[in-house]
């Protein structure tokens, strides 16, 4: 699928509210892939602004799940033998900050290895 758009204010692809209740409603299979990646999400605009609250990609859950466990993003390595492979990675290559976690947690955050 090549897409080839003039807009300027509307998301090239948009998925509106499907029922799906169960399942993915993107879903990238990449089983043989053996060099390269699953999506690129890439812009060279020299006039981006995201604002301090967006970014260039986004997470957002809005919806009250009460105390259901949720993920926003969950990253796993299911191959005990994949020993190269990093769960996460940040290249900074500006003198900004790499990582920013802020929180309502009442107690200590632990990290541990």
């Amino acid at each position: 699928i090549y897409i080839d758009t003039i807009a300027t204010t509307y998301g090239a692809i948009h998925i509106d509210t499907p029922s799906i209740t169960e399942g993915e409603v993107l879903l990238i299979d990449a089983n043989a892939l053996t060099f390269g990646t699953a999506a690129t999400f890439s812009t060279s605009s020299t006039a981006l602004a995201t604002t301090a609250t967006g970014g260039l990609v986004e997470i957002k859950h809005t919806g009250n799940s009460t105390s259901a466990v949720n993920n926003l993003l969950y990253i796993h390595n299911d191959h005990a033998s994949s020993t190269g492979t990093t769960g996460l990675k940040i290249q900074q290559d500006s003198t900004g900050q790499g990582l920013v976690i802020n929180t309502l947690l009442d107690s200590e955050m632990t990290i541990s290895t």
